[in-house]
């Protein structure tokens, strides 16, 4: 009985090679693309945003671009869901215990990712002067909050007091926090992105993230008693 031929190895010219090398061109492309329109928004705003300026700075043509994104909103998602990923990466590596919003707090005054802290500034802008983006971001943020959350339960399981109302709470007031950050940093800077303003902006989420602790790091509230709504009394 004859053993089978061995497989024979995909070479540079092999009809797999071909086409592994082509999506391996289409990835870079559309990864191309997304960086230029997030780059676009930085650099000129939101209002700059259209399909012939992100193929302009990537150094393709229009229906290039449209072979890859149906809408401009398609090419943001993704700038959206990697700056939230990297918000979840870099909580996950944190310590949280036994006081988490502090300890939150505290990262991001020490973080040195200034990558990070620019796209809170960028993207946060956006939605600010952007109907239409303002709900893509709440729209991508909404889809993020479960996956954001099992992070806080996985570096909060050993702090006493944190259920699900703490961490649901936690999370969406650290989306609240985030905005009223950008919201002082814009009436104080106007808008401006330098490497000062991103400092400012790092700091005042910081003491926004703060502010947020001394209710939330307060302890198990006492529920023994249930509140009753005056309009219930008799």
């Amino acid at each position: 009985m004859s053993s089978a031929a061995p497989s024979t190895p995909a070479t540079a010219s092999s009809p797999s090679a071909a086409g592994s090398l082509r999506e391996r061109k289409k990835q870079q492309t559309r990864e191309l693309l997304v960086a230029s329109a997030y780059d676009v928004i930085r650099d000129r705003g939101i209002d700059a945003l259209t399909a012939e300026a992100i193929a302009e700075r990537a150094g393709v043509s229009r229906r290039t671009f449209f072979n890859y994104f149906p809408t401009l909103e398609s090419a943001i998602e993704p700038v959206i869901a990697e700056f939230h990923a990297d918000i979840g990466s870099k909580v996950a590596e944190c310590d949280l215990g036994p006081t988490p919003m502090a300890s939150l707090a505290r990262v991001v005054r020490e973080t040195t990712d200034l990558y990070l802290l620019e796209r809170f500034t960028v993207i946060g802008l956006m939605a600010l002067r952007s109907t239409t983006h303002k709900a893509l971001l709440h729209t991508c943020a909404s889809a993020w909050l479960e996956t954001f959350v099992e992070v806080l339960r996985d570096r909060t399981e050993e702090v006493e007091g944190v259920d699900d109302l703490y961490l649901y709470g936690a999370a969406t007031a650290l989306i609240g926090a985030a905005e009223a950050s950008l919201l002082v940093w814009l009436a104080r800077t106007g808008g401006e992105i330098t490497p000062a303003t991103i400092a400012l902006r790092q700091e005042l989420l910081a003491q926004s993230i703060e502010r947020l602790g001394a209710g939330f790091d307060a302890g198990p509230v006492d529920s023994g008693t249930p509140v009753v709504p005056e309009t219930a009394k008799g």
